[in-house]
Formats: C-alpha cells, sequence, structure tokens
C-alpha cells in the first residue's frame, strides 16, 4: 500500500424506502417518470453538471440512464433490468462507486387523482452506510420531491 492511499472500507448493506404522493393521475405520473426525464431532471443533480448537457433514459430492457456531456461522453448510470409496465413499476442498478453496488425500484401506485411514487434502493460492497443511507434519502428528497413532483404537478391536466 502506498502511502496516502486509504484502506479497503469492510463490506456493508444499506437499503431506502421513501414514499412521495403526487397530485396528478397514475398515466401522467407514469408518462413523466418513463417518458419525459430528460424534461426533469436538473442538470445540478448530475455528477458532472458543468459538462452535462441532460439526463437520458432509454425506456426498455437494458437500457441506459446517463448523463450526456456531448461527443459520446458522459457518466452511465444505471442500467435498467425490469419493466412491468401493468404494475407500473421499473427496477435498474449500477456501480455506486469501483467497490459497491447500488440498485433501485420505481412503482407506482393510485388512489383516486393521488398517486404515490414509492422508491426503494439497495446498496452493497464498500461502503459507508449510515453515510450512503442518509445521502441517498436527501437525493432521492432533492429529485423526486424538488423537481420531479412539481413537475408532475404543474404539467397535469386539470
Amino acid at each position: 500500500m502506498s502511502a496516502g492511499s486509504n484502506p479497503t472500507k469492510p463490506f456493508g448493506a444499506a437499503q431506502n424506502e421513501i414514499e412521495i404522493a403526487i397530485a396528478a393521475p397514475i398515466d401522467r405520473v407514469w408518462r413523466a417518470l418513463t417518458q419525459e426525464l430528460s424534461s426533469w431532471w436538473p442538470k445540478s443533480f448530475c455528477l458532472d453538471p458543468e459538462r452535462a448537457r441532460g439526463f437520458h433514459m432509454e425506456f426498455k430492457l437494458s437500457g441506459r440512464m446517463y448523463e450526456d456531456w456531448g461527443d459520446g461522453d458522459g457518466w452511465l448510470w444505471w442500467t435498467i433490468y425490469k419493466i412491468d409496465s401493468v404494475n407500473h413499476t421499473f427496477s435498474g442498478g449500477g456501480y455506486e462507486s469501483p467497490l459497491a453496488i447500488h440498485t433501485w425500484e420505481f412503482s407506482l401506485k393510485s388512489e383516486g387523482e393521488t398517486t404515490t411514487l414509492h422508491i426503494r434502493d439497495g446498496h452493497w460492497g464498500g461502503i459507508d452506510v449510515e453515510r450512503t443511507v442518509k445521502a441517498h434519502e436527501g437525493g432521492w428528497n432533492e429529485l423526486f420531491v424538488g423537481a420531479f413532483k412539481p413537475y408532475v404537478e404543474r404539467t397535469a391536466p386539470g
């Protein structure tokens, strides 16, 4: 080990579950979540916001979710491994770091004109469990309460 290097973190596993109520019908929320991602995903939420031209999702099995830096450059966040459109659910995963894996699932449930977005994510590998849970809970809230929910509610019919 060279001077100044950090030893490998111990193996850890963490999970978050968050629910967000959105004042819009389920079909509108599903369309915004699966087809309009580049309209509401803020560049500030990208890993390199200065270079990011946008955030995109190829909504299909094995589709990529990535930030585009132009000229073929960018950062692959996740790959979609499950789509269940009938039940308004899709899942994906990717690397949290060179030493950790991150998986997630987004699912929607309808209650009249309100739709609940349920986010479940998991992390395992060389992680600081407490820091990871806190960081992801804050990130999901920033992204979905701060950006997605206002976008959907502003563009919903009614």
